[in-house]
């Protein structure tokens, strides 16, 4: 396609007077169109695109039509330390709690014969027990807007 086009432009009588770079630059390019298209054909090939996946239950696998499913994520962490940049870690009397949760409902069904699934997600957790070198920090609680997407399973 781009050596017609370049063919074209070199064939077209001359009604507006192109300066001898760009003459030269055509006559170039229409002698070569192998090369250019090998080195575009390379550029391209060399190319690959960015992909990043987070893997769920079920992601691959699309459950019966009309079927939900409730899964329920936690994690727990204990902290005993608080590391600062800046005045280094505080060891004694230093302490944090991690309770994170994550809500998850999945809805399979069925659009012209192709399984669809539909996921809701809503986190939620607390931070508790907070201090650093004995300074109580508080505590901290919430839950984060659901988040939800349809997907085709493969």
């Amino acid at each position: 396609m781009i050596t017609l086009t370049i063919r074209c432009l070199a064939a077209v009588p001359r009604m507006i007077p192109l300066n001898r770079k760009w003459t030269s630059a055509l006559n170039t390019l229409c002698r070569k169109p192998l090369t250019v298209a090998t080195v575009f054909a390379v550029a391209m090939l060399s190319t690959t695109p960015c992909l990043a996946l987070d893997y769920q239950p079920f992601d691959w696998v699309p459950a019966p039509p009309n079927t939900n499913i409730v899964m329920g994520y936690y994690a727990y962490g204990g902290h005993d330390d608080f590391n600062n940049t800046i005045t280094g870690t505080a060891k004694n009397n230093s302490n944090l709690e991690s309770e994170i949760g994550v809500a998850r409902y999945l809805h399979y069904s069925e659009v012209l014969g192709h399984p669809l699934v539909l996921d809701f997600v809503v986190p939620f957790g607390a931070l508790t027990e907070g201090k650093v070198d004995g300074h109580r920090l508080g505590n901290a609680s919430g839950i984060a807007p659901m988040s939800s997407r349809p997907g085709l399973p493969v």
